[in-house]
């Protein structure tokens, strides 16, 4: 069984002024294997790719991208139990 997954997360940080905003949204792609060792039991592994598509801090002296765009990938893995 091969599922996958993509989501997606809005992230806005509490302004310490009333004038400065943060905001980050990003987007997960995962796509894991998934082992079935004993009943009830799995274990997944796989690539995944996590990007950035907005990044940015408003504020006192205008709208700027806060840190830059990045993209992240590598292995994930997973281990579940259920009853």
């Amino acid at each position: 069984m091969i599922p996958g997954r993509f989501t997606w997360k809005v992230i806005d940080t509490p302004p310490t002024t009333k004038t400065q905003l943060y905001t980050r949204v990003h987007a997960t792609l995962r796509l894991p294997v998934v082992f079935h060792l004993v009943p009830h039991v799995f274990l997944g592994i796989g690539p995944f790719l996590r990007m950035d598509l907005l990044d940015r801090f408003t504020g006192d002296s205008g709208t700027a991208l806060a840190h830059g765009l990045n993209r992240t990938f590598g292995l994930a893995t997973q281990i579940g139990v259920w009853f």
